[in-house]
């Protein structure tokens, strides 16, 4: 995404053109739909500061129906539109929890963070608040595996130079499909480290 933002601002500059907003249309293959998917695309998003409107290629009933496959209700699947029957009792997805919590809990001061170099895995942070916080959320496109969290020049964002500080980390479920219904993000507990 660094490298198409870059050539859109050079064509711009090369033909004397406005630097209007870019915004990408239809991210995210159903398959990356999912929770591990949507924090990846978040962080590439907001690193390039690129507005992303994300894909829904349902049909039917079904493509105005699910909030765009974030949302379950009873009777709901695949292979049919719910047209008639339960129209009540919507449920979220982990991938939408995942949305929630990026629009309610990553507010304040954009941080800067590098992907890793596979290009699989990547975070977003934010920075803020009346005490000193760091929240970063993070994911991996497509793939399992271990990737490390490197956090460096804290004391830039007002951090104390020695001491602890304390990881408070959550999991976003996903439960095998747009359907399951996840209620809030797993709380993983907290951790100190020195």
């Amino acid at each position: 995404l660094s490298v198409e933002v870059a050539n859109q601002q050079a064509l711009e500059s090369q033909y004397g053109l406005p630097a209007n907003p870019i915004i990408l249309n239809e991210y995210g293959l159903p398959d990356e739909q999912q929770p591990a998917g949507a924090a990846w695309f978040i962080s590439r998003l907001e690193r390039a500061n690129v507005i992303g409107l994300r894909g829904n290629w349902l049909s039917s009933y079904s493509l105005h129906d699910y909030f765009a496959s974030l949302l379950g209700k009873p009777g709901a699947n695949g292979d049919e539109d719910q047209s008639e029957g339960q129209v009540a009792g919507y449920w979220p997805n982990g991938e939408y929890q995942v949305y929630q919590y990026y629009n309610l809990n990553m507010t304040g001061q954009r941080i800067a963070t590098t992907g890793s170099g596979d290009a699989k895995f990547d975070c977003y942070a934010t920075s803020g608040g009346t005490i000193f916080t760091v929240k970063i959320l993070c994911g991996s496109r497509l793939t399992n595996g271990d990737y490390n969290i490197q956090v460096s020049d804290l004391q830039s964002l007002g951090a104390p130079s020695s001491g602890s500080i304390t990881i408070q980390t959550y999991h976003f479920d996903y439960t095998g499909g747009a359907f399951g219904n996840v209620q809030a993000p797993e709380d993983q507990g907290k951790s100190t480290h020195y």
